[in-house]
Parts: C-alpha cells; structure tokens; sequence
C-alpha cells in the first residue's frame, strides 16, 4: 500500500503550493508529475497517482490552484461550467449570449470564468513555471536515482522543447519510460 501524503513547497514566486504524494512501499528510481485537469485534485487525480505508486513511483500531484484554493475548488469551477455547458452550442460563440452569461453570473463566478478562460494564457504560463517548480522540488527533496527518465500523466501539459515521444491526446504524455534497475 502507497504512503500517502499532502505536502507543501515554495513555487518559482515564493508562493506556497500544495501537492498530494504517493509513495510506493518498496522505493521507487523515477518520479510522475500527475497533471490534474480543470477540476483541480480531484479523486480520479489521487487514484492516478496511487496506481502509479503500486507500479513502483513516486507520484506527486501539485495542485496547480494552490494561489486560489479559497475560489478555485472542483464545486465551484464545476457550478460555472455545467451553467456554461447549458448554453444552446450555438450561443457559446455568440458575443451577445457570452455578456449575457458573463452578467448573470456571482462575482465569485465571474472571478472564475476570468481566471480560467478569459486570462488563461497568464494562468497556463504560471502552471508551466510552477510544473517546472515541481520538478526542482523533486529533484531536490526526494532524489530519485534515475533523474534522466520522467514521465508526466495529465490532459492539458503542453511540453516545450524537445517534445519526441510526447502524445498530447486524451490520456498519458510520455517523456521517457524509467528504466528497470
């Protein structure tokens, strides 16, 4: 059975962030970034790293909402987005429909919208630099031995530099597979 634990650390601005880990009982030689999707740590995001965990990793999910826990919780995104996804399809492109939608929200919902969709570039640059924090930390804190070899599991990750071997579909991005020692 995984050891299984929440962590804090300093990201890249000295902000604190918040990650869930699982570590296997057995050791591990390579570690997993656990990317998690809209919804932040949900459930599904800390089975992935428990099965990840069972097959001998080190598995650590940052929570990359970490700045705005208080907003940016899976209830709340999921209100905004089910009331979003009720849009007829041919309004959510309408500018018309959208400043309907944009005013008929909570000031709290509008904070989310502008968060996630609206400033989304700014927020996705902010992941990246703190994915790379992540990375850093588990470098440092935990060492694994085969620090040539990562493996990063998540849906939105866009990899920069030498993307050989990435699949960027629904579902795993691959880097390197570890190397059995």
């Amino acid at each position: 059975m995984p050891r299984e634990e929440y962590i804090r650390y300093r990201s890249f601005d000295g902000s604190e962030m918040t990650a869930f880990t699982a570590t296997p009982e057995t050791g591990y030689n390579a570690a997993v970034i656990v990317i998690h999707e809209i919804f932040g740590i949900t459930e599904f995001i800390r089975n992935v790293a428990r099965r990840l965990a069972s097959q001998g990793y080190l598995a650590l999910a940052p929570n990359l909402y970490s700045r705005r826990t208080d907003l940016l919780t899976e209830q709340n995104i999921m209100t905004v987005m089910r009331r979003f996804w009720s849009l007829p399809p041919e309004r959510r492109t309408d500018i018309n429909a959208i400043k309907e939608f944009m005013n008929s929200l909570t000031p709290q919902e509008r904070e989310i919208v502008n968060e996630l969709v609206i400033n989304r570039e700014s927020t996705e640059e902010r992941m990246i630099n703190d994915i790379v924090s992540t990375y850093n930390y588990i470098k440092d804190t935990y060492k694994p031995r085969n620090r040539n070899n990562w493996v990063l599991h998540g849906r939105w990750i866009s990899l920069r530099g030498n993307d050989q071997g990435a699949d960027r579909r629904r579902g795993d991005i691959l880097r390197k597979k570890p190397k059995a020692t």
